[in-house]
């Protein structure tokens, strides 16, 4: 039989059950800036449900474990998949080398909003 997939993958964003997990008890949070008579729309059992953004990302780097490149200061690499497994860019490959992608986050410059690639010869 076929494989009649329409996409690869899907993401799926939204609230899900492990949401208390990175909430903040809102008891002294709120205490100051919500009148006492005032009921917190936002709360549930006792933690904020403000949402908590990330800095968004603002520079990108390829490192070259191979080579004993290490994290650049200031930025995280990704190492893995979401699913566990390596996120080597050259993974599979034999004596292939070990590229990573690194990113920092901040708000000194403008955060990045598209990526290219380039086949040099393409």
């Amino acid at each position: 039989m076929d494989d009649k997939r329409i996409v690869d993958y899907f993401a799926l964003v939204g609230i899900g059950p492990e949401i208390e997990r990175d909430l903040v008890p809102n008891d002294e949070y709120h205490s100051s800036t919500t009148p006492k008579n005032h009921s917190n729309t936002n709360s549930l059992n006792g933690y904020d449900l403000t949402p908590q953004y990330q800095q968004p990302i603002v520079d990108i780097a390829v490192i070259d474990r191979t080579y004993g490149e290490g994290t650049p200061a200031g930025y995280d690499i990704i190492s893995q998949t979401p699913t566990g497994l390596s996120a080597n860019l050259n993974h599979g490959g034999l004596r292939n080398h070990e590229m990573y992608i690194c990113f920092r986050r901040g708000r000194d410059k403008s955060p990045i909003t598209d990526i290219g690639v380039l086949f040099e010869g393409r």
